[in-house]
């Protein structure tokens, strides 16, 4: 199965996103304090905005599809599978009248534990849009990230599309191959808190 984390692991390091993506056959990670640290924000800051949720949504509910059928405006906790595509979303809200979405459809909320928008952060949005178009037959144009200071930030998703597309070209190339070959160490300023880095010394 292809999740977020595979599809941003690519964006930096294509061996990387191997070893995620073939679990099964890959040395197992040893997590590094600062990736450990950033998820613990990322949970610390998504309490903090599911609390805010409760306060300014009273119609909020946890996701089902029946409460996405009934068109209810804010759901959260949702788990998505499609295809071969996994996904875990903070939230999904309905989508207004000013925006370019149909406003039947929903576009997705996700919660950072940074004050600083990353790239990877916005390709990791734009394939929870990816996957909840295929629930929602319809791709959100949009996309909202809740950074670490609490702020609202709308993410244009169009773009960023082009770029997940071939990024998931390639992941599912190397799934539909009988012996897949990982691809070669590539250093760069993401190896020193990889989770993998140990093994590909050792290479």
């Amino acid at each position: 199965m292809i999740n977020a984390d595979v599809v941003v692991a690519y964006t930096l390091c294509n061996l990387k996103a191997f070893y995620l993506l073939f679990s099964d056959k890959s040395p197992k990670p040893k997590i590094h304090e600062y990736v450990a640290l950033e998820k613990h924000n990322v949970n610390k800051n998504r309490k903090k905005y599911f609390s805010r949720l409760k306060k300014d949504m009273p119609e909020l509910k946890p996701y089902s599809t029946d409460n996405m059928k009934k068109g209810v405006s804010t759901l959260f906790n949702i788990n998505l599978l499609a295809d071969d595509l996994v996904i875990y979303i903070d939230a999904i809200i309905k989508s207004t009248a000013n925006s370019n979405d149909s406003p039947k459809s929903y576009i997705p909320v996700l919660v950072i534990g940074t004050h600083k928008i990353t790239k990877e952060q916005k390709i990791e949005l734009a394939f929870i849009g990816h996957v909840l178009s295929k629930i929602q037959k319809e791709r959100p144009s949009n996309g909202i990230i809740i950074s670490a200071d609490n702020k609202t930030h709308k993410i244009k998703l169009n773009l960023i599309y082009k770029e997940l597309e071939l990024i998931l070209k390639s992941l599912k190339r190397w799934m539909n191959e009988s012996e897949p070959t990982p691809p070669p160490i590539i250093l760069n300023k993401n190896c020193s808190i990889c989770s993998f880095k140990n093994f590909c010394r050792e290479r």
